[in-house]
């Protein structure tokens, strides 16, 4: 079941109307709103705070000497349920159907301008947030004939006097809508009006999230302006090497001109002046290159040192491995020179104890 909602927001401080005001123009941080899609202005300026000025002044009203705590103007939201826009499709907010927008807008529009006429002095097109709607603002200027008094006044009353008289607007602006199959919601009822809370809120809420976005817009610049200052430090110094790239020995330079597309390139004499201004736009640059000279240079050698360490414990290691083997060769060598010299003995032994036997044997008799 969709519905035609109309609602109604008092405005009472120049303030407050320049927050209205900047929520409407998107002037200010709207964190539910998609950027990327355009608002059509369909009255107006597209500024409400001129505009509301604008039309007091020219009505002949000093807008520095209006009643205090009066309503300078009323900021109206004119619209109807998702279920209207996107039928079947309540859950995805930000879309609509086209047939259905061009049905609803010009109703719309012709009822704001019968009910406040040249008094509507701005009405935008929302179709950035979940449900398109209308955000207008009219000031409450009567010019009705009175016995007493000034011809022109500020009178929210005669619009919105009470709960009974936005209800009758509520009424007419669904009685306009009825050939769109939009219907009334239920009087007093407070569920319509929390939906519309959802993307549209109060005056005071809009007021307190701008205050928010705009203390971390402010952070925001603050940070983009360091980052700005150091890219103009860097590019400084990128200059000043061109510039010393630039110039030839014996004192010439090449001055360009021009754009980027049609650049101009002329070789000249540098003046005592300029050749000063080189040498000290080039001095700090050359510093900067020397600094980053010395630190490679520094790192190449920790880098070299470490290497040569590294080989020099690999080279200890075979040297000592390389002992370890030779001091064992030279061990086994002794240990077979004994056991060779151990084998002799022996052997010598045996042979002198096998002549020995020879000579005592007894010898055999003749036959």
């Amino acid at each position: 079941m969709a519905y035609a909602i109309f609602r109604a927001e008092k405005i009472k401080s120049w303030r407050l109307l320049k927050n209205a005001s900047g929520h409407m123009n998107r002037t200010v941080p709207t964190p539910n709103a998609d950027l990327s899609r355009h608002n059509p202005i369909l009255s107006g300026s597209g500024n409400p705070d001129a505009d509301v000025r604008r039309h007091i002044i020219d009505a002949g009203l000093d807008p520095s000497k209006l009643r205090k705590n009066g309503v300078i103007a009323v900021r109206l939201l004119v619209t109807a349920s998702p279920e209207y826009f996107r039928p079947g499709r309540v859950q995805n907010a930000g879309e609509w159907d086209k047939d259905q927008l061009d049905a609803w807008l010009p109703r719309a529009q012709a009822f704001l301008q019968k009910e406040f006429g040249d008094n509507l002095v701005s009405s935008i097109l929302h179709l950035d947030e979940s449900t398109p709607h209308i955000d207008a603002i009219f000031v409450p200027l009567d010019r009705s004939p009175r016995k007493k008094g000034a011809p022109v006044r500020l009178n929210c009353g005669r619009w919105l006097d009470g709960r009974a008289k936005l209800r009758a607007l509520q009424d007419r602006y669904a009685e306009a809508m009825k050939p769109l199959g939009l219907q009334r919601g239920q009087q007093g009822s407070r569920a319509r009006h929390t939906e519309i809370k959802k993307y549209y809120g109060t005056l005071k809420f809009q007021a307190e999230e701008a205050k928010e976005a705009s203390a971390i817009t402010a952070l925001a610049m603050r940070d983009a302006v360091t980052k700005q200052q150091a890219a103009k430090q860097e590019r400084a110094k990128a200059e000043a090497l061109s510039t010393g790239i630039e110039a030839y020995c014996d004192g010439r330079i090449i001055a360009a001109t021009g754009t980027e597309a049609k650049p101009t390139f002329k070789v000249r004499k540098m003046t005592p002046e300029e050749e000063k201004r080189l040498i000290d736009k080039i001095k700090p640059a050359w510093f900067d290159l020397w600094r980053t000279v010395r630190r490679l240079s520094a790192l190449v050698e920790r880098k070299a040192e470490a290497a040569r360490k590294k080989v020099f414990e690999s080279v200890r290691g075979i040297l000592s491995a390389a002992q370890q083997v030779q001091s064992a060769a030279a061990s086994l060598g002794n240990e077979l020179t004994a056991t060779q010299s151990a084998r002799q003995t022996v052997l010598k032994a045996a042979l002198n104890k096998l002549g020995s036997q020879r000579q005592n044997a007894p010898s055999s008799p003749e036959k």
